[in-house]
C-alpha cells in the first residue's frame, strides 16, 4: 500500500491510508451456522466466507485450474485463461476445459464473458488482485474472488489445503500434501550426507534462456531440497513484472555445471547458440529439458513441485537414488491425485517435455 507522507497531518494520513487499503474480506455470513458457505483464507491474507463446493468456477490463473482439477472439481471450471487451454495432459484429464470460455486476455478479465457464466467464485492471481480496476469490477458485479499465490513450498501446500476446504475436497487436498511431504523426506534422507563441496552448481532457466530464479521464490525453495546450488540466488537480477532476468555475460561468469530449462525448445537453443559455448554445462552437454506434465515441472507455479524435486535430485546425484523407482513415483502421483493411469508412452512424453504444451500463440479452434 503506497502512502504519500507529505506533512499533511495525522488525520489526512489516516484517511489516505484507509482509502488505499485493499479489501480484507468479502461475504461476512456466519459459516458456522450456514452449511452452504465456508470460511477460508486466501493468499492475500483475506478471511472470506464463500459458497461451499461452488458449481461454477472461474480459474483465471492457470495454476488454480490445475489445483481445482487435482481436487476433482475440474468439470466445474467454466471460465479460464489461455494457459489452461494449452496444457495438453490437463485437457486429456479434464476434457471440459476445452468447453470453458476464455475470460482473461493479457492479464485483463473480460467481465462481460465472466458475467455470462454465473460464476460462484473466481480464482485470481496476485497481479489481478493488485489491479484495483479489476477487483472493483468483480466487487461491483458481486463476483466473489479468491487470490491464489505462493512463493515457497509451505505456501503452495497451504493454498491447496484452503482450496480443498472451499471445494469440499479436503481428503484430496490432504493426499497432495501427504505425497509432497513424503517426497521431500525421501530426497532429504537420500542427500543427508551430501557435503557442500559435493553439491552441483545449477542455472535454472524459467521460460526464457535469460529468465531465471530469484531468492524467496518457489524454485529457489525446492532446488535447495534437491541439493542444487542455484547460481542466480542473491544476484542483482532485473525484475520485469513477476519475472527476473540476467544476461549471458553473468551466466558465463557463474559457469554452472548443469542448466535446467522448463520451457520446450530452450535447451536446444542454448546448446546450439555459439555465444553459450563458454559455459561448462554447455561444453559437457549438461543442458536439460525438464519434464512437462499437467504443468512445467519446477516452474514457479507448478503443481508438480514434488516431482521436480525428485527428478532433479536423481539427475544430479543418480548414485544416491539407485534404490528409487522414479517412474513408479511419477505414476503414483498421477494415479493417486488425478486418477490417471500413466502409460509408458505417456511417461516418456512427460519426460521429454516437448509436446505437452501448445504454443503461446495458440488460439481456440486451431486444433
Amino acid at each position: 500500500m503506497k502512502r504519500k507522507l507529505a506533512i499533511l497531518g495525522l488525520i489526512l494520513l489516516l484517511a489516505v491510508s484507509g482509502c488505499a487499503a485493499k479489501p480484507e474480506a468479502q461475504h461476512t455470513d456466519n459459516a458456522a451456522d450456514n452449511p452452504a458457505v465456508v470460511t477460508v483464507t486466501d493468499s492475500a491474507g483475506r478471511t472470506l466466507t464463500l459458497p461451499k463446493n461452488p458449481e461454477h468456477i472461474a480459474a483465471l490463473y492457470a495454476v488454480s485450474g490445475h489445483m481445482v482439477s487435482m481436487l476433482d472439481r475440474g468439470d466445474r471450471i467454466v471460465a479460464v485463461n489461455n494457459g489452461l487451454k494449452r496444457d495438453v495432459l490437463l485437457n486429456e484429464l479434464v476434457p471440459t476445459i476445452g468447453d470453458a470460455v476464455m475470460a482473461v486476455s493479457s492479464g485483463q478479465i473480460n467481465m462481460e464473458t465472466l458475467l455470462d457464466q454465473s460464476i460462484d467464485v473466481a480464482l485470481i492471481s496476485m497481479s489481478i488482485y493488485y489491479d484495483d480496476k479489476q477487483t472493483e469490477q468483480l466487487d461491483k458485479f458481486g463476483i466473489p474472488y479468491f487470490v491464489v499465490d505462493f512463493q515457497n513450498m509451505a505456501e503452495e501446500k497451504e493454498v491447496v489445503t484452503m482450496l480443498g476446504k472451499l471445494l469440499d475436497a479436503e481428503d484430496e487436498a490432504a493426499a497432495y500434501t501427504t505425497f509432497y511431504d513424503r517426497i521431500v523426506t525421501l530426497v532429504e534422507t537420500h542427500l543427508e550426507t551430501l557435503t557442500e563441496d559435493e553439491k552441483v552448481r545449477v542455472y535454472h532457466s524459467i521460460n526464457e534462456a535469460n529468465c531465471t530464479v530469484a531468492s524467496d521464490t518457489l524454485p529457489a525453495d525446492w532446488m535447495k531440497v534437491a541439493g542444487g546450488v542455484n547460481v542466480s540466488l542473491g544476484a542483482d537480477l532485473e525484475k520485469d513484472g513477476d519475472k527476473y532476468y540476467t544476461n549471458l555475460e553473468q551466466i558465463i561468469l557463474w559457469n554452472p555445471a548443469v542448466i535446467y530449462c522448463n520451457e520446450s525448445g530452450v535447451s536446444e537453443y542454448i546448446l546450439t547458440n555459439p555465444q553459450w559455448q563458454f559455459i561448462d554445462a554447455v561444453k559437457n552437454r549438461e543442458v536439460k529439458q525438464m519434464p512437462i506434465g499437467i504443468s512445467r515441472w519446477g516452474h514457479k507455479t507448478s503443481i508438480e513441485t514434488p516431482l521436480a524435486i525428485l527428478w532433479v535430485a536423481n539427475d544430479l546425484y543418480p548414485d544416491r537414488f539407485a534404490d528409487v523407482d522414479l517412474q513408479d513415483e511419477v505414476r503414483q502421483f498421477y494415479e493417486t491425485l488425478f486418477e490417471f493411469n500413466l502409460t509408458d508412452d505417456m511417461y516418456q512424453a512427460i519426460m521429454r517435455g516437448e509436446t505437452m504444451r501448445l504454443p503461446k500463440d495458440y488460439q481456440e479452434g486451431q486444433l
